[in-house]
């Protein structure tokens, strides 16, 4: 826009103002965590009972940012090998998948 500035002598000065608006930058961190791992982003724990949620990253220059955050969590797996072999002290058993 276009402002008109009167000072107190009766000279104008014109003064055009154009503002720029920045468009809002958007990202999204999906993540994979076994059960009972768990990591921080922007301060916000995130867990098995935190799956999701919204970060608001905000610049220097006051522009913000934000970010949705998304969190798999795999269960634990627990195996029992149908394997009986005798091991010697200092042998070793491999379990191939």
């Amino acid at each position: 826009g276009t402002e008109v500035l009167t000072a107190a002598s009766g000279c104008d000065s014109t003064i055009t103002v154009t503002l720029t608006e920045l468009p809002l930058i958007t990202g999204v961190l999906d993540s994979t965590i076994c059960s009972g791992d768990s990591f921080m982003f922007n301060g916000t724990t995130y867990d098995a009972s935190n799956t999701s949620g919204v970060e608001t990253l905000v610049a220097a220059s006051g522009c913000d940012s934000l970010v949705t955050v998304t969190v798999t969590v795999n269960p634990n797996l627990s195996a029992t090998p149908d394997v009986v072999a005798p091991i010697c002290l200092g042998d070793a058993l491999i379990l191939a998948a």
